[in-house]
Protein backbone atom coordinates (compact mmCIF):
# COMPACT_ATOMS: atom_id res chain seq x y z
CA UNK A 1 0.00 0.00 0.00
CA UNK A 2 3.12 2.33 0.69
CA UNK A 3 4.24 2.29 -2.97
CA UNK A 4 -0.11 2.83 -3.91
CA UNK A 5 0.52 5.92 -1.50
CA UNK A 6 3.45 7.05 -2.87
CA UNK A 7 1.98 7.16 -6.57
CA UNK A 8 -0.84 8.85 -5.24
CA UNK A 9 1.08 11.53 -3.59
CA UNK A 10 2.90 11.96 -6.75
CA UNK A 11 0.15 12.30 -8.76
CA UNK A 12 0.64 9.62 -10.81
CA UNK A 13 -2.85 7.04 -9.66
CA UNK A 14 -5.65 8.86 -7.83
CA UNK A 15 -6.87 6.53 -4.57
CA UNK A 16 -10.93 6.90 -3.42
CA UNK A 17 -12.56 5.34 -0.77
CA UNK A 18 -16.34 5.01 -0.26
CA UNK A 19 -17.60 6.67 2.18
CA UNK A 20 -18.93 3.21 4.16
CA UNK A 21 -14.78 2.40 3.88
CA UNK A 22 -13.95 5.77 5.29
CA UNK A 23 -16.36 5.68 8.09
CA UNK A 24 -15.13 2.59 8.72
CA UNK A 25 -11.31 3.54 8.98
CA UNK A 26 -12.35 6.48 11.51
CA UNK A 27 -13.36 3.45 14.01
CA UNK A 28 -10.30 1.88 13.84
CA UNK A 29 -7.93 4.35 15.40
CA UNK A 30 -7.15 7.80 15.32
CA UNK A 31 -3.82 7.09 12.71
CA UNK A 32 -6.02 5.31 10.27
CA UNK A 33 -8.43 8.26 9.78
CA UNK A 34 -5.75 10.89 9.84
CA UNK A 35 -4.33 8.60 7.31
CA UNK A 36 -7.67 8.53 4.89
CA UNK A 37 -8.47 12.05 5.54
CA UNK A 38 -6.51 12.74 2.21
CA UNK A 39 -8.97 10.51 0.46
CA UNK A 40 -11.55 11.32 -2.10
CA UNK A 41 -14.57 9.31 -0.83
CA UNK A 42 -17.52 8.70 -2.70
CA UNK A 43 -21.16 8.02 -2.28
CA UNK A 44 -23.38 6.21 -4.45
CA UNK A 45 -27.54 5.46 -3.48
CA UNK A 46 -28.88 2.66 -5.05
CA UNK A 47 -31.02 3.81 -8.00
CA UNK A 48 -33.13 0.83 -9.52
CA UNK A 49 -33.90 -2.91 -8.94
CA UNK A 50 -30.47 -3.40 -10.75
CA UNK A 51 -28.73 -2.28 -7.82
CA UNK A 52 -30.66 -3.89 -5.20
CA UNK A 53 -29.79 -6.98 -7.41
CA UNK A 54 -26.33 -6.71 -7.92
CA UNK A 55 -26.36 -6.13 -4.02
CA UNK A 56 -28.15 -9.38 -3.73
CA UNK A 57 -25.85 -11.26 -5.79
CA UNK A 58 -22.47 -9.73 -4.20
CA UNK A 59 -24.10 -10.60 -0.85
CA UNK A 60 -24.87 -14.25 -1.70
CA UNK A 61 -21.17 -14.37 -3.09
CA UNK A 62 -20.13 -13.45 0.20
CA UNK A 63 -22.10 -14.57 2.32
CA UNK A 64 -24.04 -17.68 1.42
CA UNK A 65 -26.07 -17.36 5.11
CA UNK A 66 -26.88 -13.78 4.54
CA UNK A 67 -25.05 -10.75 5.81
CA UNK A 68 -25.41 -11.35 9.63
CA UNK A 69 -23.66 -7.97 10.67
CA UNK A 70 -22.77 -4.18 9.70
CA UNK A 71 -19.76 -5.23 9.19
CA UNK A 72 -20.55 -7.69 6.72
CA UNK A 73 -23.38 -5.34 5.75
CA UNK A 74 -20.44 -2.88 4.77
CA UNK A 75 -18.18 -5.17 3.04
CA UNK A 76 -21.15 -5.60 0.37
CA UNK A 77 -21.79 -1.88 -0.10
CA UNK A 78 -17.82 -1.43 -0.17
CA UNK A 79 -17.82 -3.94 -3.03
CA UNK A 80 -21.12 -2.56 -4.45
CA UNK A 81 -20.06 0.84 -5.19
CA UNK A 82 -16.82 -0.34 -6.61
CA UNK A 83 -18.50 -2.09 -9.14
CA UNK A 84 -21.02 0.48 -9.74
CA UNK A 85 -18.24 3.71 -9.96
CA UNK A 86 -16.05 0.80 -11.99
CA UNK A 87 -13.08 1.31 -9.64
CA UNK A 88 -10.96 -1.19 -9.03
CA UNK A 89 -11.21 -2.12 -4.90
CA UNK A 90 -7.97 -2.68 -2.92
CA UNK A 91 -8.01 -4.50 0.22
CA UNK A 92 -6.01 -7.41 2.53
CA UNK A 93 -9.43 -9.00 3.62
CA UNK A 94 -9.55 -12.43 2.92
CA UNK A 95 -7.61 -14.83 0.89
CA UNK A 96 -5.56 -16.46 3.12
CA UNK A 97 -4.82 -19.57 5.06
CA UNK A 98 -6.28 -17.80 8.01
CA UNK A 99 -8.88 -16.15 5.95
CA UNK A 100 -9.66 -17.86 2.60
CA UNK A 101 -13.06 -16.48 2.03
CA UNK A 102 -13.68 -12.86 2.72
CA UNK A 103 -13.18 -10.54 -0.93
CA UNK A 104 -10.09 -11.69 -1.83
CA UNK A 105 -11.19 -15.39 -1.13
CA UNK A 106 -13.82 -14.99 -3.70
CA UNK A 107 -11.89 -12.22 -6.35
CA UNK A 108 -12.94 -14.78 -9.29
CA UNK A 109 -16.61 -15.14 -8.55
CA UNK A 110 -17.19 -11.07 -7.59
CA UNK A 111 -15.24 -10.83 -11.29
CA UNK A 112 -18.08 -12.51 -12.55
CA UNK A 113 -20.19 -9.54 -11.61
CA UNK A 114 -18.02 -6.74 -12.72
CA UNK A 115 -16.48 -6.47 -8.88
CA UNK A 116 -12.56 -6.28 -9.63
CA UNK A 117 -10.75 -7.17 -6.26
CA UNK A 118 -6.85 -7.21 -5.93
CA UNK A 119 -3.84 -6.94 -3.05
CA UNK A 120 -2.21 -3.93 -2.73
CA UNK A 121 0.57 -6.01 -4.04
CA UNK A 122 -1.20 -7.39 -7.09
CA UNK A 123 -2.58 -3.43 -8.13
CA UNK A 124 1.39 -2.27 -8.12
CA UNK A 125 2.08 -5.01 -10.55
CA UNK A 126 -0.94 -4.08 -12.86
CA UNK A 127 -0.09 -0.22 -12.87
CA UNK A 128 3.65 -0.74 -13.12
CA UNK A 129 2.95 -3.14 -15.99
CA UNK A 130 0.65 -0.60 -17.49
CA UNK A 131 3.20 2.40 -17.28
CA UNK A 132 5.68 -0.13 -18.90
CA UNK A 133 2.94 -0.50 -21.68
CA UNK A 134 2.48 3.17 -21.84
CA UNK A 135 5.74 4.14 -21.98
CA UNK A 136 7.10 1.36 -24.61
CA UNK A 137 3.86 2.97 -26.69
CA UNK A 138 5.03 6.42 -26.61
CA UNK A 139 8.62 5.16 -27.42
CA UNK A 140 7.17 3.69 -30.56
CA UNK A 141 5.09 6.64 -31.21
CA UNK A 142 8.24 8.85 -30.94
CA UNK A 143 10.80 6.31 -33.02
CA UNK A 144 7.89 6.37 -35.83
CA UNK A 145 7.72 10.51 -35.85
CA UNK A 146 11.09 10.90 -35.71
CA UNK A 147 11.69 8.81 -38.96
CA UNK A 148 8.60 10.64 -40.44
CA UNK A 149 10.09 14.13 -39.78
CA UNK A 150 13.52 12.74 -40.61
CA UNK A 151 12.26 11.89 -44.32
CA UNK A 152 10.53 14.84 -44.65
CA UNK A 153 13.78 17.47 -44.48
Amino acid sequence: MNKLEQWKADGVIRLLMSDTAYHEAGRNGAARLQKTRDYIWIKYNDADDADVELRRRIEQVLFPQGAQNQNQRNDVDILFKAERLQHILITRDGGSKRQPGGMLGNASELAKLGVVVLTAESAVAQITRLIFERDAEVQRLAAQLGKRGSNQL
